[in-house]
């Protein structure tokens, strides 16, 4: 459950809380489920959350190659400024960052993710792991076997138009 802006659902949700009903998982998120842990509740609900607290943003960079995050883990999006934010179980990493949906796919409510060339693009980038988060791009090694693999399994004529459409991205 997501608290709204208006008193009205505000009263209701307090209301729901006093009665223990719902518990906080994070600042304005809530749940009925009072057996699971905060972590698996919202890393379970990962993408979700991450639409609903940043509509329109990109899953990007490693977490877009990898397909996911694991748990206790950092998912990495493209958004309009950078932060980040914590949440039981995982941490979300906005990155400033082109967020046009060129090179994009629908993921979820309000949330994109990066399509396979602009995955490929996106982890090309430098960066460098800092203590507290892992790198947000994989190594190149992992960007060239990915290469190779695609082209193996496709051949020249497919890769070479994969490399047409990362250069329009």
């Amino acid at each position: 459950i997501f608290s709204a802006s208006e008193n009205r659902e505000s009263r209701q949700l307090s209301q729901l809380l006093r009665q223990e009903h719902i518990r906080k998982i994070a600042p304005k998120i809530y749940t009925t489920n009072l057996k699971d842990s905060a972590e698996e509740i919202a890393y379970r609900n990962r993408y979700l959350i991450t639409s609903r607290l940043f509509p329109g943003a990109i899953v990007s960079h490693r977490t877009a190659f990898d397909g996911d995050v694991k748990p206790g883990e950092t998912l990495f999006i493209t958004y309009h400024h950078r932060r980040k934010a914590y949440l039981p179980g995982f941490a979300i990493q906005l990155t400033a960052g082109f967020t046009a949906r060129e090179g994009t796919n629908p993921f979820l409510e309000t949330l994109y993710i990066s399509g396979y060339e602009r995955a490929l693009l996106e982890n090309l980038q430098p960066s460098r792991k800092r203590s507290s988060i892992s790198r947000k791009t994989v190594e190149w090694e992992a960007v060239v076997q990915r290469l190779e693999t695609f082209s193996r399994i496709r051949g020249l004529e497919s890769l070479n138009r994969l490399r047409e459409r990362a250069k329009a991205i």
